[in-house]
């Protein structure tokens, strides 16, 4: 018989982790079959999801089962949606890894928020040019929205969610187009980085409606699984698409996962300081302000900056606390990763940059 591991297909990994995904699902929302086959199908037809992070991809379908949501564009409750971020590897170098993350769409929260005792209806819709509508707010508000079906619609003007509590009370918010364009464009760096491909941009519609949903649904009684998944993807919903997403201090990628590594930054010439050779660069262009460039001269850092790594008496300190820290939070099998990490790291604010990252990935008891 062969020694060699025998290699594991993707259903083989989907379904070793049955029993996780079965203790996470909540009671009365999906059965487990239904979610492994629409996770199967997802998968299969995303050639990108296959060469995603298997431990991205396993946090995800975990948030989609804690959730009861079922993933893909078939019902548009909750999407696996592969983004190249960058990483620290082990050698220190700096790669593009294949990773998946966990999105609700705005049918997941209608779907959510549906299953909250305290909410009887939800609706939200698209107001065109030519329907009638009319928002009073106030004391005493009311929302009117008609449309003639014998006529054109026109073109998008605005956006609300609707909706009616158990106790007989309403609740509505209404997001017009410009807002909701001003909207994107304070809050999205997604969209500020890369438009073409932000679902701002391939999708307003949906992103517009989802908009509007969560900003109703914080002021609307929920169950705590409704109002988690609505403050996560609040806080979620403008960092997507960027790359680099605070994930510079994870384990090591797994072997199934993409990566595309960084070429090395060029060497300053010698005796050259860097911010001299772009003013030299700048003015062999025609493009410098000055014919020549001014000496640098040392200058003191100011005093909310680190000091440089030669003269950071407290670093070797700072480095201690961290590794404490590690210890108390950070899983035995990713210990040594951190400890890599926090000795390559140069000044306290490096170290302090990996406790934020452990603690967005595990967690801060002290919170």
């Amino acid at each position: 018989m062969s020694d060699e591991p025998k290699t594991l297909t993707l259903k083989d990994w989907i379904e070793g982790h049955r029993e996780r995904f079965v203790q996470a699902l909540p009671q009365g929302s999906i059965t487990i079959e239904r979610f492994l086959a629409a996770t199967t199908f997802e998968i299969l037809n995303n050639p990108k999801l296959q060469k995603c992070d298997r431990t991205s991809l396993t946090e995800s379908l975990l948030l989609s089962a804690r959730y009861g949501l079922e993933v893909g564009p078939l019902l548009g409750q909750a999407f696996l949606i592969p983004y190249n971020d960058r990483r620290m590897m082990p050698d220190g170098s700096w790669a593009k890894v294949m990773t998946c993350h966990f999105q609700v769409g705005y049918k997941g929260l209608i779907v959510l928020a549906r299953r909250s005792k305290t909410i009887k209806t939800i609706a939200a819709e698209v107001v065109y040019e030519n329907d009638h509508f009319e928002c009073e707010l106030g004391l005493h508000p009311n929302l009117v929205h008609k449309m003639d079906i014998r006529k054109p619609r026109g073109t998008p003007i605005a956006y609300y969610c609707a909706v009616e509590l158990e106790n007989g009370g309403t609740q509505f918010k209404v997001l017009s187009l410009p807002d909701a364009e001003a909207h994107r464009d304070r809050y999205s760096k997604g969209y500020q980085q890369a438009p073409e491909d932000n679902p701002w941009n391939t999708n307003f519609e949906s992103m517009a409606l989802k908009t509007v949903i969560i900003k109703n649904l914080k002021l609307c009684p929920m169950s705590v699984e409704a109002l988690e998944a609505v403050n996560r993807e609040e806080r979620g919903l403008e960092m997507r698409n960027v790359t680099g997403t605070g994930l510079d201090a994870l384990p090591p990628p797994s072997p199934e996962a993409e990566i595309i590594p960084e070429p090395a930054p060029e060497p300053a010439a010698e005796g050259v300081r860097p911010a001299a050779a772009r003013a030299a660069a700048a003015k062999a262009a025609g493009r410098a302000r000055s014919p020549a460039v001014a000496p640098e001269r040392p200058q003191a850092a100011p005093a909310d900056q680190d000091p440089a790594p030669d003269a950071a008496p407290g670093l070797v300190a700072r480095k201690a606390q961290a590794k404490s820290f590690v210890e108390g939070l950070v899983p035995a099998p990713d210990q040594e990763w951190f400890y890599a990490l926090l000795e390559k790291a140069k000044t306290t604010a490096d170290v302090s940059q990996i406790e934020r990252d452990i603690s967005k990935r595990y967690g801060d008891p002290t919170k």
